[in-house]
């Protein structure tokens, strides 16, 4: 049931209240905090196996890097603002880290232990 709702949310983006309603037309009615603890629960319990994977790709040869924006609400200024999903992989892993904004201290902290070359387009963050 864990990887239902992890994979239904994070593979085939079904929010949390659509994957309720499915659940409860199926017989098998869960309240969509009672999702969200488990989805929570999942995160925190493979939490070793993401640091892991940072570690792995921090330490290749090769390191492949780009970065997308994505909506993010400001709770200060009340509106919509553009946060960044960065991704990093190797040939073994992929791994995504998210910043509130587009500066080059993402990427530095990220990349900062990599000894490989780092392939990415011409964004001057990477540099």
């Amino acid at each position: 049931m864990l990887a239902f709702v992890v994979t239904s949310k994070g593979a085939w983006h079904q929010p949390l209240y659509r994957q309720e309603e499915m659940l409860a037309n199926q017989g098998f009615p869960v309240l969509r905090t009672t999702l969200w603890e488990w989805y929570r629960a999942v995160a925190e319990a493979m939490a070793p196996v993401y640091a892991a994977m940072i570690e792995d790709v921090q330490g290749s040869e090769v390191v492949e890097t780009d970065e997308t924006p994505v909506r993010l609400w400001d709770k200060k200024l009340k509106r919509l603002t553009r946060g960044r999903q960065w991704t990093y992989l190797n040939n073994e892993h992929t791994v995504f880290d998210f910043s509130p904004d587009r500066k080059k201290k993402h990427p530095e902290e990220f990349l900062r232990n990599t000894k490989g070359t780092i392939l990415s387009d011409a964004y001057t963050g990477y540099r």
